[in-house]
């Protein structure tokens, strides 16, 4: 197998896992909305770098969404569906797990659970489309 698709393969398995951890996390009134949103930040982070690894390409080591979404633009790799959503996820992955980043996350409005569940959804599906093209089902 490719190595960069063997890479690519390897994000994406990881980011089902976040998606996972996510939804058990997200079911439990006990855990804090910004705890599990880390992990459906993790999820979408780790989709887009499986397409851009599947590319061929590196990518940096970052948490920033939108950076990762203009380097696959770059690289040709298109855009994932509800693109414009994403970065919003963003300061889940560090300032939403600190006091005073709170604040700021809860303004920017991306604290529906279910919203976040979906985005990471799709997104998923999105990569596995690109990374797993052998498991759709056959043209008709």
């Amino acid at each position: 197998m490719d190595r960069s698709l063997e890479h690519a393969r390897g994000l994406l398995e990881r980011a089902r896992g976040d998606l996972a951890t996510f939804e058990c996390l997200s079911g439990d009134p006990a855990v804090p909305f910004w705890s599990a949103g880390f992990h459906a930040q993790q999820a979408v982070e780790k989709a887009i770098k499986a397409a851009i690894a599947f590319r061929g390409v590196e990518y940096p080591f970052t948490h920033d969404i939108q950076r990762l979404l203009e380097i696959l633009k770059q690289e040709g790799g298109g855009s994932p569906p509800e693109e414009g959503l994403l970065p919003s996820l963003t300061p889940y992955a560090v300032a939403a797990r600190y006091d005073d980043a709170l604040d700021r996350v809860i303004v920017q409005g991306m604290v529906d659970v279910s919203r976040m569940l979906l985005l990471a959804q799709t997104v998923i599906g999105w990569a596995g489309r690109i990374c797993e093209p052998e498991s759709l089902p056959p043209s008709p």
